[in-house]
């Protein structure tokens, strides 16, 4: 298992290494600061899944970079790590909407976010094999 986390703080790659590591041991974890380099990895060395955060000091939002990622990153997992701020049922719903296929909250329980990771990657490899059948 290979994981991306854009855009995130320590703390949020040290919160997704835990999730990852509980699921799949010995999952990898990039980390890219910016869009840029987080393109690179789905390039070169394409994640089974995608964390994106706006825990970083680059400029977009957390919808804008979601919606870039998506753009490049059509069938790829992607999370979306969001703080437990008073705005945080916007963000949550603005991710979503930017195409993340679920959100995570900082202070989430390890076992609930386990099961979202768990339940995201195990719907795209259902999706890719139904693809991968019909084609």
């Amino acid at each position: 298992m290979r994981a991306l986390c854009l855009g995130c703080s320590p703390s949020s790659i040290t919160a997704v290494r835990e999730i990852l590591s509980n699921l799949w041991p010995g999952a990898d974890v990039d980390e890219a600061e910016d869009l840029v380099t987080g393109f690179g990895y789905l390039v070169w060395t394409p994640p089974d899944v995608v964390f994106v955060a706006n825990d970083s000091s680059w400029s977009p939002s957390l919808a804008e970079a979601i919606g870039e990622v998506r753009s490049n990153a059509l069938g790829h997992p992607l999370v979306a790590l969001v703080g437990a701020y008073g705005d945080a049922e916007m963000v949550r719903i603005s991710a979503l909407d930017a195409g993340a296929d679920d959100c995570i909250e900082k202070t989430e329980s390890p076992d609930r976010a386990e099961a979202k990771v768990l339940a995201v990657v195990r719907r795209t490899q259902r999706l890719q094999a139904a693809f991968r059948q019909a084609s």
